[in-house]
């Protein structure tokens, strides 16, 4: 009984070194893999979903606010290198629950919580344009989602 028991654990001690000894030259590859692509193919994009609730509002009235939006991102630190897209429904399933998004593109998660932190100051760029397209009232974007984006390119 004696050697059955030392037989396993010598058994169980051999198959964990053998994993941790596989195991570790794969997860450096993929370490180095993933910090080539990171900062070339990589975005944090956050979401706004939105919703017009103006009678006479138009793309072009939401695009305009997007540009201002994007004037007072860009004079945010963090916000520098910010890019932003309007997306407009073409063909859709659940038409009425979102009539457009706004993607706010940033280069890393630094600068999105830069500028996510320098919004809270309401004598910030940003905030004083949340705080505007609010009193305007023409749409309202009442939940938004914070995304990893992955370019995927075939070289």
């Amino acid at each position: 009984m004696k050697t059955v028991v030392i037989c396993l654990l010598v058994l169980v001690m051999t198959t964990v070194v053998a994993v941790s000894l596989y195991k570790a030259p794969q997860a450096q590859t993929t370490a180095q893999a993933h910090s080539v692509t990171s900062s070339k193919l990589r975005d944090v994009v956050h979401v706004y979903n939105c919703n017009i609730v103006g009678e006479k509002v138009t793309e072009a009235d939401v695009e305009a606010d997007v540009l201002e939006m994007l004037k007072a991102t860009k004079a945010t630190v963090g916000g520098e290198k910010f890019s932003a897209k309007v997306l407009w429904p073409v063909a859709v399933n659940n038409m009425g629950e979102t009539d457009f998004q706004v993607l706010a593109i940033f280069t890393t998660f630094t600068a999105w919580g830069k500028v996510w932190d320098a919004s809270r100051d309401p004598n910030s760029p940003l905030a004083k344009w949340e705080a505007a397209v609010a009193r305007n009232d023409q749409y309202e974007c009442t939940d938004s989602a914070v995304w990893e984006s992955v370019m995927i390119e075939d070289k």
